[in-house]
């Protein structure tokens, strides 16, 4: 390696660098650990306008090194920031009180219509259907168990992941749209994030 091709790799090391702590160091002021809770989609706007001026600021740094090769430099800054971005919407969400109790809060809820649902088969006389919820709460309370113990004495993660995996799948197909809706008609309230949740659910 040449000196001028390790003097090229160093400052676009350096100028890749400078530009990650000002993303960093932005970022932790919009959502750092002693900030509150905030929408996804605010948190992703946010990061889109930090990583430009990252980007931004890495290429207004003088380098030396041809454009092809200050562009894999610029190229890995758009990765290592793309990874610091979801290090922060990990630790946002650790700021959601209804992350935490996401599974059996869904789980509850599932036990709580199947059972009202149940009632009315079984006023109407519709015994198969009636049989077919009575199913279901059966297995959502199972669940309820099964994720409880697994949480809680740190045995059986798969089995607590998988449960997790089907609660937030319940959550963001179902409960997401029906709770936006609800509160936008009854209390006017918009609620953008959890339809955006709904809708990135369904793209998937």
């Amino acid at each position: 390696k040449s000196m001028l091709e390790a003097t090229a790799e160093a400052n676009n090391m350096t100028a890749l660098n400078a530009a990650m702590d000002t993303y960093r160091n932005a970022m932790k002021e919009i959502c750092g650990p002693e900030k509150p809770f905030m929408a996804p989609t605010d948190l992703e706007e946010g990061h889109e306008r930090q990583r430009e001026g990252a980007v931004n600021l890495f290429r207004n740094t003088k380098k030396m090194g041809t454009k092809k090769f200050c562009d894999e430099y610029e190229d890995r800054l758009r990765v290592q920031v793309e990874e610091a971005y979801e290090q922060f919407v990990a630790g946002n969400n650790n700021k959601n009180v209804f992350n935490a109790a996401r599974t059996p809060a869904t789980l509850v809820v599932l036990l709580i219509v199947t059972h009202l649902m149940g009632y009315l088969f079984e006023t109407f006389y519709l015994a198969q259907m009636d049989q077919f919820v009575d199913y279901i709460w059966w297995i959502s309370a199972l669940m309820i168990c099964a994720w409880s113990y697994a949480r809680y004495s740190g045995q059986y993660r798969d089995i607590g992941a998988y449960i997790d995996g089907f609660a937030l799948l319940v959550w963001e197909q179902v409960l997401c749209e029906i709770y936006a809706g609800v509160a936008q008609k009854l209390f006017g309230l918009n609620l953008p994030w959890m339809a955006a949740a709904a809708i990135k659910a369904k793209k998937q």
